[in-house]
Protein backbone atom coordinates (compact mmCIF):
# COMPACT_ATOMS: atom_id res chain seq x y z
CA UNK A 1 0.00 0.00 0.00
CA UNK A 2 1.34 3.61 -0.89
CA UNK A 3 0.07 6.70 0.43
CA UNK A 4 0.53 9.15 -2.34
CA UNK A 5 -0.10 12.90 -1.24
CA UNK A 6 1.56 15.98 -2.32
CA UNK A 7 1.31 17.62 1.70
CA UNK A 8 3.24 14.58 3.49
CA UNK A 9 3.00 16.41 6.42
CA UNK A 10 -0.75 16.22 6.28
CA UNK A 11 -0.72 12.98 5.54
CA UNK A 12 1.39 11.68 8.20
CA UNK A 13 -0.60 13.13 10.72
CA UNK A 14 -3.71 11.52 9.52
CA UNK A 15 -1.77 8.31 9.53
CA UNK A 16 0.08 8.59 12.58
CA UNK A 17 -1.33 8.98 16.20
CA UNK A 18 0.37 12.45 17.31
CA UNK A 19 2.12 10.37 20.64
CA UNK A 20 3.78 8.43 18.43
CA UNK A 21 4.54 10.90 15.66
CA UNK A 22 6.82 12.88 18.80
CA UNK A 23 8.38 9.49 20.11
CA UNK A 24 9.42 8.76 16.53
CA UNK A 25 10.48 12.03 15.89
CA UNK A 26 12.98 11.58 19.00
CA UNK A 27 13.70 8.07 18.17
CA UNK A 28 14.96 8.41 14.84
CA UNK A 29 17.34 11.43 15.72
CA UNK A 30 18.99 9.36 18.76
CA UNK A 31 22.15 7.27 17.70
CA UNK A 32 22.36 5.02 20.86
CA UNK A 33 19.52 4.53 23.35
CA UNK A 34 19.34 2.22 26.29
CA UNK A 35 16.97 -0.84 26.82
CA UNK A 36 15.76 0.60 30.28
CA UNK A 37 15.18 4.12 29.01
CA UNK A 38 11.66 5.51 29.44
CA UNK A 39 11.52 6.72 25.78
CA UNK A 40 12.37 3.18 24.83
CA UNK A 41 9.39 1.69 26.83
CA UNK A 42 6.87 4.68 25.86
CA UNK A 43 7.46 3.88 22.40
CA UNK A 44 7.75 0.18 22.19
CA UNK A 45 4.54 0.47 24.66
CA UNK A 46 2.72 3.58 22.44
CA UNK A 47 3.08 0.88 19.10
CA UNK A 48 2.93 -2.44 20.71
CA UNK A 49 0.57 -1.92 23.68
CA UNK A 50 2.58 -4.57 25.77
CA UNK A 51 4.09 -2.22 29.20
CA UNK A 52 6.66 -2.98 31.21
CA UNK A 53 8.65 -1.44 33.85
CA UNK A 54 11.22 -2.40 33.63
CA UNK A 55 13.39 -4.61 30.97
CA UNK A 56 11.46 -7.90 30.51
CA UNK A 57 13.02 -11.27 30.98
CA UNK A 58 14.90 -12.77 28.10
CA UNK A 59 15.97 -9.97 26.65
CA UNK A 60 19.86 -9.47 26.08
CA UNK A 61 21.44 -6.57 28.36
CA UNK A 62 24.73 -6.16 26.18
CA UNK A 63 21.87 -6.10 22.95
CA UNK A 64 22.62 -1.95 21.75
CA UNK A 65 19.07 -1.03 21.44
CA UNK A 66 19.15 2.08 18.66
CA UNK A 67 16.73 4.22 17.30
CA UNK A 68 17.06 2.49 13.65
CA UNK A 69 16.56 -0.69 15.34
CA UNK A 70 13.78 0.73 17.25
CA UNK A 71 12.09 1.75 14.05
CA UNK A 72 12.79 -1.46 12.29
CA UNK A 73 10.84 -3.51 15.43
CA UNK A 74 8.26 -0.98 14.98
CA UNK A 75 8.31 -2.22 10.77
CA UNK A 76 8.43 -5.32 11.49
CA UNK A 77 5.17 -5.46 14.07
CA UNK A 78 2.91 -3.64 11.74
CA UNK A 79 3.60 -5.82 9.38
CA UNK A 80 3.01 -8.99 11.05
CA UNK A 81 0.19 -7.28 12.45
CA UNK A 82 -1.54 -6.71 9.29
CA UNK A 83 -0.54 -10.31 8.11
CA UNK A 84 1.96 -9.41 5.59
CA UNK A 85 5.33 -11.59 5.75
CA UNK A 86 8.49 -9.44 7.07
CA UNK A 87 11.54 -10.69 5.06
CA UNK A 88 15.51 -9.48 7.02
CA UNK A 89 18.06 -9.23 4.96
CA UNK A 90 21.77 -8.52 5.99
CA UNK A 91 24.92 -9.13 6.19
CA UNK A 92 26.29 -12.07 8.81
CA UNK A 93 26.58 -10.79 12.27
CA UNK A 94 24.43 -7.57 11.49
CA UNK A 95 21.89 -8.25 13.97
CA UNK A 96 19.20 -9.49 12.85
CA UNK A 97 18.44 -12.33 15.02
CA UNK A 98 19.17 -10.07 17.58
CA UNK A 99 16.54 -7.72 16.92
CA UNK A 100 14.01 -10.57 16.63
CA UNK A 101 14.96 -11.90 19.96
CA UNK A 102 14.38 -8.46 21.39
CA UNK A 103 11.15 -7.83 19.98
CA UNK A 104 9.72 -11.08 21.12
CA UNK A 105 11.03 -11.37 24.25
CA UNK A 106 9.34 -7.76 24.57
CA UNK A 107 6.04 -9.26 23.29
CA UNK A 108 6.53 -12.22 25.73
CA UNK A 109 6.25 -14.58 22.32
CA UNK A 110 8.55 -17.28 21.74
CA UNK A 111 11.20 -17.57 19.43
CA UNK A 112 12.33 -20.80 17.99
CA UNK A 113 15.84 -19.56 16.07
CA UNK A 114 17.00 -22.42 13.73
CA UNK A 115 20.57 -23.21 12.44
Amino acid sequence: VRLVSSDLKRARRRSVSPQLDTLLAKVATCDDISSSSCMTRALLYTVTGVFHSSTPKGIDSSYCLTGDNVLKMLAIYSRLRCGVPAVLLGECGCGKTSLIQYLCAWLGVPLCVLG
